[in-house]
């Protein structure tokens, strides 16, 4: 997307050939909807400031509309110069201070990591007012203000709009930052919004119910907005979460932090282990929860009238015992329980999700995967020292989870690992390196197959799929020993759009 001068754009009145016009000046792959008082509103701002004095040279290199990829955040009018920022947020009417103010803080978030002043403003079309946010406040300005603003600031920085916008630059890992969490240096989505408000509103109701799940596969930021429900809730109550999986240092570090908040590993709670203390429970991961466990929750819940929180994945089972258990369907058929589906993702880059896609399904459209990297090595030996070159760029191993009983090619990757895939559970990285061996190989329909894993309960394609999920840009995987797949692998990342036309 590029930056266009609001005088040529707002030059065409008319609504169908604005948008049509304003996709053409910025270059961006979509036209935008026909929204006429948003339209109309920035016609009036620039007829105002044209009366000021404006010339076309100020009003120059704005971005209009811009969209943070994957979070859907949204800017009406921003203009980067090396030495400021400028944030124009566009109304057609009052909508009250407080939900302007909101907006502002939040652009002030999303903006801050930049490194740069900013001037933030809110434009009132039907009452021709403008306001400055100064000091967490709104202050009325002059149009004369900003005229004199623009004018000061007309040279435009030579930048990378999407490069200042990277997704990693504003995700929040609970358990992999735990200390931004806990200063709560995030926002939710618009959507984790809605959920979140949606559970806090049923639970000041008197018909509230006892259960609640939050359904959303890998990316889509179910993590955050189950711990940051429990960190609110535990403000004014005992909150407990119960984790399907082994406790990491994040864990620690916010259950240490949180003085209401307890936090168990689902293997450490007995028949002995005390909830009744606590008014909400959580539970993370409930995909992977022990049926007996599930069902002895279930009961306490509506016995000792507690409120239980579930969130899971379906498809981050990892044995077949937990695909055999359908805990997901179970956890669904609980008698009036109130269930919420996320499903924009927001950790993984859109290339990514589709490279993962492809990698478990040859049927699905490959693409120019420019943020995958494809090695081979002959041998054990050979991917030790790719892992260790890769892991010296900042890359993060996962090894697959062994087997205590009988020994495998797992095991000889232990000294490398920073962790197995069960140990990820939950957690986010920048950047991921896996390994695909001997085991892995694709079925005539072009499915990814396995042979089977030296833990008779464990799948190696389940295991893969939790640990490239974990990934956030980029992502390495060392074929080792198997041509066939490697073939495979190396064709799909290096596919020629142009082949088939």
């Amino acid at each position: 997307m590029q930056p266009i001068n609001l005088y040529t754009l707002t030059r065409i009145r008319n609504t169908p050939d604005f948008t049509a016009f304003e996709k053409h000046l910025s270059r961006r792959k979509y036209k935008l909807q026909e929204r006429e008082r948003e339209i109309e509103s920035l016609n009036i701002l620039i007829d105002m400031l044209l009366e000021e004095g404006a010339s076309s040279f100020s009003l120059d290199s704005f971005y209009y509309s811009y969209v943070i990829p994957q979070l859907g955040k949204e800017f009406d009018l921003l203009k980067f110069t090396d030495s400021m920022i400028i944030n124009i947020e566009l109304k057609s009417e009052d909508v009250g201070e407080e939900r302007s103010l909101k907006q502002l803080r939040n652009n002030r978030h999303y903006l801050k990591h930049i490194g740069c002043p900013v001037l933030s403003f809110v434009f009132i079309s039907n009452t021709r007012d403008l306001y400055e946010y100064k000091n967490d406040k709104l202050c009325r300005q002059s149009m004369t203000h900003l005229f004199q603003v623009l004018k000061e600031y007309s040279v435009p920085a030579d930048i990378s709009v999407n490069e200042l916008f990277k997704v990693s630059n504003f995700l929040v890992s609970p358990l992999c930052t735990p200390d931004r969490f806990l200063k709560e240096e995030y926002i939710l989505t618009q959507q984790q919004e809605t959920f979140k408000n949606n559970i806090l509103n049923r639970l000041s109701s008197p018909d509230s119910p006892d259960f609640f799940y939050i359904e959303g596969s890998a990316g889509t930021g179910k993590t955050l907005l189950f711990y940051d429900l429990a960190r609110k809730l535990s403000e004014n109550d005992k909150c407990c979460l119960i984790h399907c999986g082994t406790l990491t240092a994040g864990h620690r570090v916010i259950a240490d932090a949180i003085e209401n908040l307890t936090i168990f590993s689902m293997n450490d709670i007995t028949d002995n282990t005390d909830l009744s203390c606590f008014r909400f429970i959580f539970v993370d991961g409930a995909h992977r929860i022990d049926t007996a466990l599930l069902e002895k929750t279930v009961f306490y819940v509506r016995e000792n009238k507690k409120t239980c929180f579930f969130s899971f994945d379906k498809k981050q089972v990892l044995s077949r015992n937990e695909t055999a258990a359908e805990i997901t369907d179970k956890i669904k058929a609980i008698t009036g329980i109130c269930g919420m589906d996320l499903k924009n993702k927001i950790r993984t880059n859109k290339n990514m999700q589709s490279f993962i896609s492809s990698l478990f399904s040859l049927r699905r459209k490959n693409q120019n995967f420019s943020s995958v990297s494809i090695l081979y090595a002959e041998n054990n030996s050979e991917a030790a020292g790719l892992i260790e070159l890769y892991k010296e760029k900042g890359y993060i191993f996962i090894n697959y989870t062994g087997s205590k009983s009988q020994s495998s090619s797992i095991d000889y990757f232990k000294n490398l690992e920073y962790c197995t895939t069960h140990d990820v559970i939950g957690q986010e990285f920048d950047n991921i390196i896996m390994y695909m061996d001997e085991n892995f190989y694709y079925d005539g329909q072009g499915f990814l197959r396995s042979h089977p894993h030296p833990h008779r309960n464990y799948i190696y394609t389940n295991l893969l799929f939790q640990g490239v999920t974990r990934v956030k840009e980029k992502l390495c995987i060392i074929v080792i020993n198997n041509e066939p797949l490697f073939h495979t692998l190396l064709g799909m990342v290096s596919y020629d759009g142009n082949k088939n036309q």
